[in-house]
């Protein structure tokens, strides 16, 4: 996880109460902005959507650590997989 500048240590499981999968927009927009707006993996700046590093279903949460810019075709290639 290091290669993507996020630590383990800092993602925190989600409580049970969280079960909301949208990530609300003031997170979205801070996660879009720190990355550019391009996916971290292939550098497109098209088709982008919010992933999680940990991932939701695995009780990730909606934390800013925890997300980041990936474009469609990368992020389907990782589905719930760690990082």
């Amino acid at each position: 996880a290091a290669h993507l500048g996020v630590e383990v240590g800092l993602i925190k499981p989600r409580s049970t109460d969280q079960r909301n999968r949208k990530i609300p927009a003031s997170p979205r927009k801070a996660v879009l902005n720190r990355d550019d707006h391009c996916c971290v993996r292939c550098g497109q700046k098209s088709d982008l959507t919010i992933d999680h590093i940990f991932p939701f279903s695995r009780g990730g949460g909606h934390e800013i650590e925890n997300l980041r810019v990936l474009c469609k075709s990368c992020n389907e290639r990782k589905s719930d997989t760690l990082f």
